[in-house]
């Protein structure tokens, strides 16, 4: 009974370290704007843009895989498996400080060629383009922070989920510490490098104490896998993730290499998503245990009928929180990131019809059905179809460019998803994603905006009272709608207030 009690409390440390780091991440772009000039800010937000991409796409699927080295193997194996990890990736990790050099050196030179290039589509852009230069200096924080990539993971195949989660914690208190301090007393992009920079030492010398505390008393064995065969190993599995990762930076480098360091700020601003965008993915995790049981009782029929049922109820929560930002787009942006980035607000405005179509998750269900090969192809998919649609929207339409290609590019998205979920459960394409249900709920919702739209035209509230009076006009409306025309049901209401309590309704919900 011990034993269980200290699991519980293990999984509620884990889910507290998440939370407190999920919250940080959030909440970070709301203080660091009123801290930072927007120049900085641009930045700023450059930098990291640049370097968590090297990061994902250059370790090579290793964090995932630790368990897979280091789970049901001798003290022995485990401690020079270990070894061997964390010294693969330190290697991996110079390459990214590497890269992070060239691009320092030469990436200025680069964009300023661009720009001739493209002179015309980006001659309204005005400012300082964003300081590649900074890299340099910032070059040396990956070859201490990648380690903390593979953590967690050595941490938990040594039995220590506890340490795990107290590490997440400490993590994300010591990046907004190294980020928010600097930052308020004024010592620009180059304390917070500098602090930063400073934190991920102290992070590697924790890491490599427990590292060597864990091995303490371990005899020294050559390990079974050798460092090719890691990342052989590794590189598949991290495929999917990393196009995932570029795909969802597409527009915003289309915006770094185009436009002001300002502009970029404001973009940045407002590519902010709201996370309703949490609950597909969280209901896809609470039904993928009856996805694999009903698939393999050969009833893909009910899988796709759960499945489609679960679109309905979870577009029920989404689309009308997201049309309450939608109205509300100005007056979010000027209350999140003051009136300086009021610019944001367009940009914000269609990463919330972005939102609105990001109804479920469909990778659960073509994983359930043995079928990971399928989510790398549409992944692929994705990013080109992403790419095509989003640089010539931005030579059209210039700073909202990014954003409509952005939200544009996810119909083909959806339609790729939908054939491949088709020909792993073996059902028609017609009979997957339920479109004519969700223009049901995005109608009802569109119907229950109007009064909303009539008090922000003809009374311009300000920003907290407007935003404030939109929800409290456009949520109750849009229910008393849906009941009334049969698109929501009593235990649809149930199941829509229990995810906003952030109470699961249980897998039967749905």
């Amino acid at each position: 009974m011990a034993e269980r009690r200290d699991e519980a409390r293990d999984a509620g440390v884990l889910i507290y370290g998440r939370v407190l780091a999920m919250a940080a991440d959030a909440l970070m772009p709301f203080i660091i704007v009123r801290l930072l000039r927007k120049g900085d800010v641009g930045d700023l937000a450059g930098l990291m843009l640049i370097y968590e991409t090297l990061a994902v796409v250059l370790t090579a699927g290793l964090p995932g895989s630790v368990l897979y080295y280091l789970a049901d193997r001798t003290p022995q194996q485990r401690a020079a498996l270990g070894r061997r990890l964390f010294g693969v990736v330190q290697a991996l990790g110079v390459l990214v400080a590497g890269v992070m050099l060239c691009i320092g050196l030469y990436g200025d030179a680069l964009l300023a060629w661009l720009g001739e290039q493209l002179g015309a589509a980006v001659s309204s852009t005005g400012g300082e383009r964003t300081d590649l230069s900074l890299l340099v200096g910032f070059s040396v924080f990956p070859i201490f922070d990648v380690t903390q990539r593979v953590f967690p993971g050595f941490c938990i195949a040594h039995g220590r989920p506890r340490a795990a989660a107290t590490f997440g914690v400490l993590r994300a208190l010591g990046k907004t510490t190294a980020t928010l301090v600097p930052a308020g007393l004024g010592l620009g992009v180059g304390g917070i490098i500098a602090a930063m920079t400073a934190y991920a030492v102290l992070q590697a010398a924790g890491i490599a104490l427990y590292v060597a505390r864990q091995h303490r008393g371990i005899e020294r064995v050559a390990p079974e896998v050798s460092a090719s065969e890691m990342i052989r190993f590794s590189l598949p599995l991290g495929m999917t993730q990393i196009v995932s990762t570029i795909n969802a930076a597409v527009d915003r480098y289309t915006i770094l290499a185009l436009m002001s360091a300002a502009r970029f700020a404001e973009y940045r601003s407002g590519a902010w998503q709201i996370p309703v965008k949490t609950f597909p993915y969280a209901v896809g995790q609470a039904y993928m245990p009856r996805f694999v049981a009903l698939l393999r009782e050969g009833r893909g029929d009910d899988v796709i009928a759960l499945w489609r049922q679960s679109v309905h109820k979870v577009s029920l929560i989404v689309i009308p929180v997201c049309m309450v930002f939608l109205i509300g787009a100005e007056e979010f942006v000027r209350l999140a990131f003051t009136d300086a980035y009021l610019a944001a607000a367009p940009v914000f405005a269609w990463y919330t019809v972005y939102t609105m179509g990001r109804v479920t998750a469909f990778g659960p269900l073509i994983i359930a059905a043995g079928r990971s090969d399928l989510i790398f192809r549409a992944a692929v998919f994705t990013l080109a179809s992403n790419v095509v649609l989003t640089v010539p929207a931005t030579l059209a339409f210039g700073f909202v460019g990014p954003a409509i290609g952005t939200a544009v590019a996810f119909i083909p998205t959806v339609a790729v998803y939908c054939r491949y979920v088709a020909i792993a459960l073996d059902v028609p394409f017609t009979g997957t994603f339920p479109l004519l249900t969700w223009l049901r709920v995005l109608a009802v919702a569109a119907v229950a905006a109007g009064p909303a739209l009539a008090i922000k035209l003809l009374v311009a509230p300000a920003p907290a009272v407007g935003l404030s009076l939109y929800a409290l006009t456009i949520i109750p409306l849009f229910v008393g709608l849906a009941r009334l025309t049969g698109t929501m049901s009593r235990e649809d209401l149930a199941f829509a207030v229990a995810w906003l309590r952030l109470r699961s309704p249980g897998a039967g919900s749905a």
